[in-house]
C-alpha cells in the first residue's frame, strides 16, 4: 500500500514541476508585458493627455522630494538630539569636577584662616638647621603652587562649562528651528498630496486611467535613480578603458593655445563602446549639451565643465521623461553621489584643460601644457 503511495507521489512530480514552472513563467511575463504596456500607453497619449499627466507628474516628484527632506530632517533631529544628551552628560561631569575642587579650595582656605599668619612664620623660624629651614620654605612654597594650580584649574573649568552651556543653548536653539521646519516640510507634503488628490479626483471616470500612468512613471523615476548611479559609476574610466580610433582627436592651434575637437559621433562611439551601459547619445550645441537614453525617454541637457584640469563633468541643468519636465529636486536625486564625469588623465598626462567648448557637433578643448 505505502509503495503505491510512493509510485503516485513519484508519478505527480513531474506534473507539479510543470505546473510551477507555467505559474512562474506566467506572472514574469504579466510583469514584463505590465511594464511594456505601460510604456507604450504613455508614449501614445494625446497631446492634452499629456498636459495632464505632467501637471500630476511635476506634482508628484515636489511630493517625493518633500518626502526625502522630511525624512532627512527627521533624521538630523534624532542626531541633533544624541549631541545634546551627550553634552548635558558632560556639562553634569564637569559641573560635579567644579564643585568638588570649589570644595577642597575652600577646605585650603578655611585651613589658612585658622593657621593665620604668624603659624607660617613660626613654622620658618622653628627650623633648627639651615637644610631644614630650606625643606619648610619649599613645603610651604609648594602648598602655594598647589593653592594656586587648583585656582587655576577652577578658573579653566568655570570657563569651559560656560563655553559647553553656550553650545547647549546654540544646540537647542537649532533643534527647536529644525522641528519647526520638519512641521512645515509636512505641511506642504500634505498640502501637495491634497493638491494631488484634488487633480486626480476632478479627472472623474479618467481618474484610474491617469493613476495608472503616474505610478508607472513614478516607478520608472526609481529605476532611473539607479541606472543614473551605475551610468556615473562607469563613466568615469571610459576614456581609460576605451582606445581611441586614429584621428579621433583634431588637434589645432589658436590664440588661446594648443587643442583638440571631438566630433559628437565618435564622442558617442567611445561612450557606447562600454557594454555595460545602455544606450547613451551626446548632442553638442552651443549653447547646450544634450545626453539622450533613447530606450528610456530621458533628456538631460547640461553643459561641460573642467574640475581639476582633468576631469570633464556633465552639470545637468534640465531634464525631460517622455518630454515630461523633471524637477530640479528629482535631477539632483539622481546624481545625489556624484554627477557624471570622464577623466582625461590618461590622454592628457601631466598636461591640464584650460578651457572647454561646444560647437555644433563638436566639443572642444585647449590644453595647458606643462
Amino acid at each position: 500500500m505505502a509503495r503505491g503511495m510512493n509510485k503516485s507521489k513519484l508519478l505527480m512530480m513531474p506534473l507539479i514541476v510543470a505546473i510551477l514552472i507555467a505559474v512562474f513563467s506566467t506572472s514574469m511575463l504579466a510583469e514584463e508585458d505590465t511594464i511594456e504596456g505601460l510604456e507604450e500607453k504613455i508614449e501614445d497619449i494625446t497631446q492634452e493627455e499629456k498636459m495632464i499627466l505632467e501637471d500630476l507628474f511635476i506634482k508628484a516628484q515636489e511630493i517625493e522630494e518633500l518626502e526625502r527632506q522630511r525624512n532627512k530632517t527627521a533624521e538630523e533631529i534624532e542626531d541633533m538630539k544624541k549631541d545634546i544628551k551627550s553634552l548635558e552628560k558632560l556639562i553634569e561631569r564637569e559641573t560635579s569636577n567644579y564643585d568638588e575642587k570649589l570644595n577642597i579650595l575652600e577646605q585650603v582656605l578655611v585651613s589658612y584662616q585658622r593657621m593665620g599668619p604668624s603659624s607660617f612664620i613660626d613654622i620658618i623660624l622653628s627650623a633648627d638647621s639651615i637644610t631644614n629651614l630650606l625643606e619648610r620654605i619649599n613645603i610651604l612654597r609648594d602648598l602655594a603652587k598647589n593653592s594656586e594650580k587648583l585656582l587655576t584649574s577652577i578658573e579653566e573649568l568655570k570657563d569651559r562649562l560656560i563655553a559647553q552651556k553656550e553650545k547647549l543653548d546654540d544646540k537647542l536653539s537649532a533643534l527647536k528651528e529644525k522641528e519647526e521646519s520638519l512641521k512645515n516640510t509636512i505641511a506642504r507634503e500634505e498640502e501637495k498630496k491634497l493638491e494631488l488628490e484634488e487633480r486626480l479626483a476632478s479627472l472623474n471616470e479618467d481618474r484610474e486611467y491617469y493613476q495608472e500612468r503616474l505610478n508607472a512613471m513614478m516607478a520608472m523615476i526609481h529605476e532611473l535613480k539607479d541606472m543614473m548611479k551605475l551610468l556615473t559609476g562607469e563613466f568615469i574610466n571610459i576614456i581609460q578603458n576605451e582606445k581611441l580610433p586614429e584621428n579621433s582627436i583634431e588637434f589645432f592651434i589658436s590664440e588661446d593655445g594648443i587643442g583638440g575637437k571631438i566630433s559628437e559621433n565618435v564622442f558617442n562611439d567611445i561612450i557606447n563602446g562600454n557594454p555595460n551601459m545602455p544606450e547613451t547619445l551626446f548632442h553638442f550645441y552651443a549653447d547646450r549639451v544634450e545626453m539622450e537614453i533613447p530606450d528610456k525617454n530621458l533628456l538631460l541637457i547640461g553643459r561641460f565643465v573642467v574640475i581639476d584640469g582633468h576631469l570633464l563633468e556633465f552639470q545637468v541643468e534640465e531634464g525631460k521623461f517622455y518630454d515630461m519636465v523633471l524637477t530640479r529636486e528629482t535631477i539632483d536625486e539622481f546624481f545625489r553621489e556624484g554627477n557624471i564625469s570622464l577623466d582625461l588623465s590618461g590622454l592628457l598626462g601631466n598636461n591640464t584643460i584650460k578651457k572647454i567648448e561646444t560647437l555644433e557637433g563638436f566639443v572642444q578643448m585647449i590644453v595647458d601644457l606643462t
